[in-house]
């Protein structure tokens, strides 16, 4: 003998019973609800139920994240439309795009936002001031500008930015 439980008419009755079952303990929780917790009656205002305005006020839905502009990373020239960094071309961006990773300010200064908004403001004017002084002895010393530019794409400030960096995160952590 054959279970007729699984049969399409067994199925649509039971589905029938639990819509039937959803729709009574709706119309019992509405029941329940006692006449303080009922909303006020509006008064009447010649104006149809259907048309008459509700208190509820409806917020605009949040822009989705991904239409957001996307930055510009470190030393990056340029970013395209689906949001690739552009360093350069060839072995200068590939040394552009590998010393910018090196020497990224967030990445050494990520604590920097635990400290006091005045301590946060010395050790950026500070971190400034060392690659100025950095770039000033690297183009000095060796005349980054005339020979380095043109072969690594970096200059006598991209360079200087490692030991500054490395000061700013000694300082962070004191």
């Amino acid at each position: 003998m054959a279970d007729k439980s699984y049969s399409a008419e067994a199925i649509q009755a039971r589905q029938q019973q639990a819509a039937n079952a959803s729709r009574s303990e709706q119309e019992a929780r509405l029941e329940k609800v006692s006449p303080q917790e009922q909303p006020a009656e509006k008064p009447k205002s010649g104006v149809p139920s259907t048309l008459a305005v509700s208190n509820t006020v409806k917020t605009p839905k949040a822009a989705p994240l991904e239409n957001l502009p996307k930055s510009k990373p470190y030393l990056a020239y340029d970013v395209t439309t689906s949001g690739i960094a552009v360093f350069g071309n060839g072995l200068s961006g590939w040394l552009r795009k590998s010393w910018a990773d090196l020497t990224d300010p967030k990445k050494y200064q990520q604590d920097l936002s635990l400290l006091p908004e005045d301590t946060q403001k010395t050790i950026l004017d500070s971190y400034e001031n060392r690659v100025d002084t950095w770039s000033s002895i690297i183009e000095q010393k060796t005349k980054w500008s005339d020979w380095g530019e043109n072969v690594f794409n970096l200059s006598s400030r991209d360079l200087a930015a490692l030991p500054a960096g490395l000061s700013t995160e000694r300082q962070i952590t004191k």
